[in-house]
């Protein structure tokens, strides 16, 4: 892996850009360890930069808040779905990390309330009813918990950084009740709240990004890249805005009115990790792969060793042909990933197998692996029993190789 190196000896600033993609990203438990890991460092090399530290803890604390907010969130999606006390558990870790006293009330006014459910309700786990009309969660025909139009407008806000979360805040009730249709889901519904909150509040609001975000998922590209230009003279500094532009272009193949688009934006955001990831993926979908794997290489050179970017540059190296190179780079992320214990994306396993294979190797590490496939990705289990029956052909085991050939061809 000669041309980029592990963050194994790197500076604390390294560190830091690295935890700032993840923060970025919404990676927040990767984040904060990463931040650790950059105060470690700072406190063993240099004497007295409080500046330094004070701001690696600032940065630490907002991912414990973003992470805080996530372990909230998945908490309630458990209280949804009835399973107790793993959503107590989830919500007593978001109250130990965050110091927002805010999000600890309302924790701690969750938890209160799960205490006052009834004992069997939470010991038995019974089924859970959701009634659409009046917001309220019965068990056993019983209430429990009726959820009014705010409470459900301030969780699905709690993720939005701060500022634009109280500017949501300061909105009227017309655009919370569209945030919360775009959140559920309801496109149409929130199509027709989000126009109408737009006409209600000044040029230079949110509003219009949200509304954007419905016609997109309702397929209305145009109406959406119109709203989203004229945001960005508002708000040049939206990594969001950028990504979903990018995505409209990329939808109709616009791959320079893209790059242009980049090329475009705020010095102080032009070399911010989303939009360097940006360009190197509409190289890749313009199909000017050496450009994007150029970019890629460079990107890891100049900040180290980074998961995305890698698994980034892995898939154009398959797009070059060139499956050792890319293998090489799926092997690192799936050995890190095992090494410090983190769940291995599905895509990774799938092309470390898959390019392993191609390079000739046939050891039992890969036959275990595509094994560990047919259960995990049972929709391609048939091509994964081809490729254990192929591996035990060349390894001149014909019993095995047809016993999986005859698996790969039954339904």
């Amino acid at each position: 892996m000669g041309f980029f190196k592990l963050f194994i000896g790197k500076s604390f600033e390294t560190l830091e850009k690295k935890a700032d993609a993840f923060l970025a990203n919404g990676a927040y438990g990767s984040a904060k360890i990463e931040y650790e890991r950059a105060l470690g460092k700072l406190e063993k090399t240099t004497d007295g930069d409080q500046q330094g530290k004070s701001r690696l803890e600032k940065k630490r604390q907002q991912s414990m808040e973003g992470l805080a907010i996530e372990h909230k969130q998945n908490g309630e999606r458990l209280l949804e779905a009835a399973c107790y006390p793993d959503a107590i558990e989830l919500l007593h870790l978001a109250q130990e990390l965050t110091r927002d006293p805010n999000l600890s009330a309302e924790i701690e006014k969750r938890l209160a309330e799960i205490r006052n459910y009834p004992i069997t309700s939470v010991l038995e786990d019974p089924p859970m009813e959701y009634h659409q009309e009046d917001g309220a969660i019965e068990t056993a025909g019983q209430e429990l918990y009726a959820f009014t139009d705010e409470e459900n407008f301030t969780a699905v806000c709690n993720a939005l950084p701060e500022e634009e979360r109280k500017a949501y805040h300061s909105y009227g009730h017309t655009f919370k009740r569209g945030y919360i249709a775009l959140n559920q889901g309801d496109f149409e519904l929130a199509l027709i709240y989000l126009s109408q909150a737009m006409d209600e509040e000044p040029r230079g609001s949110y509003i219009p990004l949200e509304l954007a975000t419905a016609h997109l998922n309702l397929g209305d590209h145009e109406s959406a890249r119109q709203l989203l230009v004229d945001f960005l003279k508002f708000h040049p500094d939206s990594l969001k805005t950028y990504y979903l532009i990018s995505e409209i272009f990329w939808e109709k193949r616009e791959f320079n009115a893209a790059l242009e688009l980049l090329e475009s934006c705020p010095p102080e955001i032009s070399t911010a990790f989303p939009i360097r990831m940006l360009k190197g993926e509409t190289l890749f979908r313009s199909e000017n792969f050496q450009e994007a794997a150029d970019h890629f290489l460079h990107m890891m050179e100049i900040d180290g060793y980074d998961q995305i970017v890698a698994q980034s540059l892995a898939k154009t190296y398959e797009a070059l042909g060139l499956p050792k190179q890319a293998r090489d780079l799926y092997a690192e992320i799936f050995n890190s990933c095992q090494g410090c214990g983190s769940t291995i994306d599905l895509f990774v396993k799938q092309r470390y197998a898959e390019t392993s294979f191609e390079t000739g190797d046939l050891s039992p590490r890969i036959l275990e692996l595509y094994f560990s496939l047919t259960q995990e990705d049972p929709d391609n289990r048939a091509h994964y029993f081809q490729r254990i029956g192929r591996i035990y052909q060349l390894q001149g085991n014909d019993r095995e190789a047809r016993r999986y050939f005859s698996l790969a061809g039954k339904r």
